[in-house]
């Protein structure tokens, strides 16, 4: 979705599985990779209003995790809200859960996150300058990983739709990687050592 569109919101939602995730389960199945391709509408099989969607794929094209948003900012956005918080064990890498963009300014999804056992949460956002700027995405992000001892992976939408300046705190609440306005990539190694050893010595 190349912004919010509230006024063709439900028209915008797609069943789950549907087109849109059989595309997505492709290309990781392609590529041989766990993909997060961020979050997208989701037609419920009840009703009009859809749910903001935000799922994980394995290699093998398998959806492996489905995370419906919580906190929703109406009227800009006319999202039905989620109540679970699911957490899913990347063998041999970590356990992952999921916050969508406003779910990060409330403590409670990162916080049932972290009691279900996630480890790093991954962040689609589409946060634009005009709602507070790097002095409110930022700290959000690094609060939520310091009062739960996690990594939080916050991947915003560039410029010109979102302000970008995506980003990774650590669990003591460090900037271990940010970019800059424009689309762009990086890797950003996780130690999970690190949220081991901030739960168990502070």
């Amino acid at each position: 979705v190349d912004g919010i569109d509230p006024y063709n919101w439900n028209a915008m939602a797609e069943p789950i599985p549907g087109p849109l995730t059989e595309l997505m389960a492709e290309k990781a199945r392609q590529l041989g990779v766990w993909l997060s391709p961020g979050s997208m509408l989701e037609k419920p099989e009840e009703g009009e209003v859809p749910y903001n969607s935000a799922l994980l794929f394995s290699p093998e094209g398998e959806i492996v995790l489905k995370y419906r948003k919580t906190y929703i900012p109406y009227p800009l956005e006319p999202s039905r809200p989620g109540n679970e918080f699911p957490v899913f064990e990347i063998p041999g890498v970590a356990k992952v859960g999921f916050m969508i963009c406003s779910d990060g300014h409330a403590p409670e999804v990162a916080r049932n996150l972290m009691f279900n056992g996630a480890e790093v949460i991954l962040k689609p956002t589409l946060q634009p300058h005009w709602i507070g700027g790097l002095d409110n995405l930022t700290p959000f992000t690094q609060v939520r990983a310091a009062e739960n001892q996690l990594y939080v992976v916050n991947v915003n939408h560039a410029v010109p739709v979102g302000m970008g300046h995506s980003s990774v705190a650590d669990p003591e609440g460090r900037i271990v990687k940010e970019l800059g306005e424009g689309e762009m990539w990086t890797m950003a190694p996780l130690n999970l050592d690190e949220v081991k050893r901030c739960r168990e010595v502070g």
